[in-house]
């Protein structure tokens, strides 16, 4: 079971999330959020977060994933979300300025990461990168976004409150060897801002 949300904002902090709730049979659903402290979109992602877990007879097993609206997806995506038993990691491409930001996997575990913010970070990853069971949400104790993180921090604060460590990380998508969703801009790159750490990732 996966919850998918997508966010689509404006400059002016108005966001509808779109909620499509594969595990509820549940048509999709919009939220229109305006609030004064909207940043990065964190508290339109609570906003979703606090719908889901009041649904009635949720089921803590299912899975959160934070769409966004300038991301491409492969449906395969989602049937690696419905693998996470607690937080899932893919790798994410055009990221960071990155031809491709991933998780370095050694036996079946997350040892490091190749990204842009590398060790600077516990979790140097994108939003798209990762899944979380809904079970860490759930309660007076249920994680949420931190409305004014810093940039570049939302991600890891996340995890980070949730307790995760690198040994948790479930590695996914033929171990981190297949991209299946796309950080997309408008903004042009040139071959000079890619790196050369990713040639064993395969572009499906």
């Amino acid at each position: 079971c996966v919850c998918v949300c997508v966010c689509f904002c404006s400059a002016f902090g108005v966001c509808m999330w779109f909620i499509l709730c594969v595990c509820f049979s549940r048509p999709l659903l919009t939220l229109l959020s305006h609030t004064k402290d909207a940043f990065k979109a964190n508290t339109q992602r609570n906003k979703a977060i606090d719908y889901i877990t009041g649904l009635e007879g949720v089921n803590e097993n299912s899975v959160v994933y934070f769409g966004d609206d300038d991301n491409a997806y492969d449906h395969r995506l989602f049937d690696e979300w419905a693998k996470v038993r607690n937080v899932g990691i893919v790798p994410v491409a055009y990221s960071g300025a990155r031809r491709v930001e991933t998780p370095i996997v050694v036996d079946g575990k997350v040892t490091a990461f190749s990204a842009w913010y590398g060790p600077r970070k516990v979790f140097p990853v994108d939003m798209a990168a990762f899944a979380i069971s809904l079970k860490y949400f759930l309660g007076k104790d249920g994680i949420r976004f931190q409305p004014l993180t810093t940039t570049n921090m939302g991600e890891e604060n996340l995890l980070l409150s949730a307790g995760f460590q690198l040994k948790d990380l479930e590695p996914l998508a033929n171990s981190c060897t297949q991209v299946l969703v796309w950080h997309v801009k408008t903004s042009t790159r040139v071959d000079a801002q890619f790196d050369s750490q990713s040639k064993h990732i395969n572009f499906v």
